[in-house]
């Protein structure tokens, strides 16, 4: 990219960002199972640790998990959807009788601490640019992922990491980097058309 002329290049590729960082061996899969079930009148998460809780959505309510480090299994097995809906009663009986609609199973990006940090690249060519790092936050991106976003959308514009309260404050400054986001993608695209081979 930075031989097409872009000067930033973002990574918050999740469970991959490690290894376009080029650090594979410190990122993680973390395997979760959810199970989307018809209790419409659950409107309040609950919350016993990491592996039994439940998440209401504005559509559907949400029983989760379980939480293991290095497993990358696509497949939910009859039993671990029975401990899960087990466990699950122990805390919240009055869904004995709720039918179970779905269910998913995802990978979150694990890694030994949250990288979020900039550094400077050189291409093959010889070309400089700037790599801002954002991932590896395990299960906590729903809850850290504003902050981290903060800090990584400073470092991408040359902003000071310190002072997030002022610049949330200032509309001026958001303003001006929703101008400066903007110019940046206007100007890739008119690169990406003049590059095109048509």
């Amino acid at each position: 990219l930075a031989d097409e002329g872009f000067e930033v290049v973002v990574n918050c590729a999740g469970l991959d960002g490690g290894r376009l960082a080029g650090d594979p061996n410190d990122t993680f899969p973390i395997r979760g199972i959810l199970l989307k079930v018809d209790a419409p009148w659950q409107k309040h998460f609950l919350f016993r640790d990491f592996t039994t809780f439940t998440i209401p959505t504005i559509d559907a309510v949400y029983v989760g998990t379980v939480k293991e480090d290095y497993e990358d299994s696509m497949v939910i097995t009859k039993n671990e959807t029975n401990k899960l809906w087990c466990r699950y009663l122990s805390l919240q009986p009055t869904f004995k009788n709720v039918k179970v609609l779905d269910h998913f199973v995802g990978l979150r990006p694990g890694r030994s601490s949250v990288r979020v940090e900039a550094e400077m690249r050189k291409t093959e060519k010889g070309t400089e640019y700037k790599v801002v790092h954002n991932y590896g936050h395990g299960g906590s991106g729903f809850t850290i992922g504003w902050g981290t976003a903060l800090h990584a959308s400073a470092l991408v514009f040359d902003l000071p990491t310190t002072e997030y309260d002022e610049a949330l404050a200032d509309t001026a400054a958001l303003e001006k980097l929703t101008k400066a986001a903007e110019e940046a993608k206007a100007a890739a695209k008119s690169r990406v058309a003049r590059s095109a081979p048509y």
